[in-house]
């Protein structure tokens, strides 16, 4: 099945690089991998090259490859920069390939990052190689995303190249009795097999205050060596616990002797919690919480972390006003209202009060938990006509060519009003805005109409005699 579907994804994917620009600018950052071409059973290299690098200071890409025709075997450094490269299992597919500055300063190199080796498998048909990276995966030193275009590799299956036969010739016969030899012991070689690296999870679980604010979260580990590494925490939803906390994955081979989880505003360090560890065992598969507190990965519940919740349980309030529901210690997937006509709600939690009525916003939030806020709305839009309070029995009397002031109260910014008249050629509403709370109602022409103002889905009929 797994084949399938990678064999399914690089199709789509190269469909879709057949609809691409072919080249670049000259100029744009770019991911570049090489073609390669082998018979079956050779070992072919497919060399990620960086072009025109603008400076980063961590990167994460992704290499995919059908299973049926290749087979991952190594994944060698390029020497590209100081430090090298961090690499997954060459089982993984797609293959996934990190770097990261150890002094926290943009690197503007370009050239060869790593050369994928790739093994011809039995029956192999012409196959791509195919990269591609999160957006969050690529940032610099102010830890702002840093864009690449990317391009395909073609592994091309050739004939295996033959040696020709020597030619036949009669060796002279020899009548001297033959000395006995031993044939000499020959020891085929051992294989050998590239260690890969592995790698271990720390896990920082932020504080709501933290979260509201949208902080970004890094992970800093100075070594035994005094060398300074840093990878960017990301959200991962644990769903089993309920909660949502930041991950990063180092390699095993790091032995660290700090360790900090810095919280960053987009400007400065807002705060950190720093561990003083012996070695890698001493923290990993820990999450360790913004004041310090460590819990064990599988000793995790969602009584460890403080409970996802609203803001507001229920509220009060009078037709077009408007509020913003927030949520802490959980990250909303989707906002919704049981009932549009009274209270609507954006993607950003603002609520808008439209008409008596009562409605139940709901939050789902990622993790499927849903938190729920009813809001009850007091009031209907009212309107007047002039200074006075409008009457649906009183008929207003205006003259021809002049207009009558139709003021709103309770009217919803967002929402259009809708106007409509029995008689347009005797009297109509000249305002063309649809979102304003005052309106202008004239009289053409002698005769009687009614005009319907539909404010936040309530009508009023106004009954007009132009004289």
């Amino acid at each position: 099945m797994m084949k399938k579907i990678v064999s399914v994804l690089l199709s789509a994917l190269l469909l879709c690089s057949l609809f691409a620009v072919c080249a670049s600018a000259a100029d744009t950052p770019s991911f570049v991998l090489s073609d390669a071409q082998g018979a079956v059973g050779e070992t072919v290299s497919v060399e990620l090259r960086l072009n025109n690098n603008p400076g980063i200071t961590s990167l994460q890409v992704k290499v995919a490859y059908s299973p049926e025709d290749l087979e991952l075997v190594n994944i060698s450094n390029g020497g590209l920069f100081d430090n090298p490269i961090s690499k997954s299992s060459v089982e993984k597919n797609p293959a996934i390939i990190s770097w990261y500055a150890t002094d926290s300063e943009n690197k503007s190199e370009s050239g060869v990052l790593a050369t994928l080796s790739f093994e011809v498998k039995e029956g192999a048909k012409d196959s791509v190689v195919m990269l591609s990276y999160d957006e969050d995966d690529i940032f610099n030193n102010s830890m702002e995303n840093v864009s690449f275009d990317t391009s395909t590799a073609t592994v091309k299956v050739v004939e295996a190249q033959t040696e020709p036969d020597p030619e036949e010739t009669t060796a002279p016969q020899d009548t001297t009795a033959p000395i006995e030899t031993t044939p000499q012991s020959t020891t085929a070689p051992q294989e050998t097999t590239v260690p890969q690296p592995a790698f271990r999870s720390l896990y920082y679980l932020p504080s709501a205050e933290q979260e509201e604010a949208g902080f970004n979260y890094v992970l800093g580990i100075e070594d035994k060596d005094g060398v300074w590494h840093e990878y960017k925490l990301t959200a991962t939803t644990m769903k089993k616990n309920g909660v949502t906390v930041y991950a990063a994955t180092i390699p095993e081979e790091i032995t660290p002797s700090e360790i900090k989880y810095q919280v960053y505003n987009g400007d400065e360090w807002v705060s950190q919690v720093s561990k003083t560890v012996s070695g890698i065992d001493d923290i990993a598969d820990v999450v360790v919480n913004s004041v310090g507190t460590e819990t064990g990965i599988n000793d995790f519940k969602p009584d460890s972390a403080p409970a996802a919740k609203l803001s507001k349980t229920s509220a009060k309030v009078n037709a077009g006003k408007a509020f913003t529901l927030k949520v802490t210690n959980g990250k909303v997937k989707s906002w919704t209202s049981s009932k549009k006509a009274v209270a609507t709600v954006t993607k950003s939690g603002k609520v808008t009060a439209l008409k008596k009525g009562s409605a139940k916003i709901t939050a789902t939030l990622t993790n499927g938990k849903k938190l729920a806020c009813n809001v009850t709305v007091k009031t209907n839009p009212t309107i007047k006509i002039g200074s006075k309070a409008f009457k649906s029995k009183t008929t207003y009397t205006v003259k021809k060519g002049k207009s009558l002031t139709v003021k709103i109260t309770g009217k919803a910014s967002s929402v259009n009003n809708a106007y409509a008249t029995s008689k347009k050629s005797i009297a109509k509403i000249t305002t063309k805005k649809k979102t304003v709370s005052s309106v202008k109602l004239k009289g053409l022409k002698k005769g009687s109409a009614v005009i319907t103002l539909k404010v936040n889905g309530v009508a009023f009929k106004i009954k007009i005699k132009v004289k």
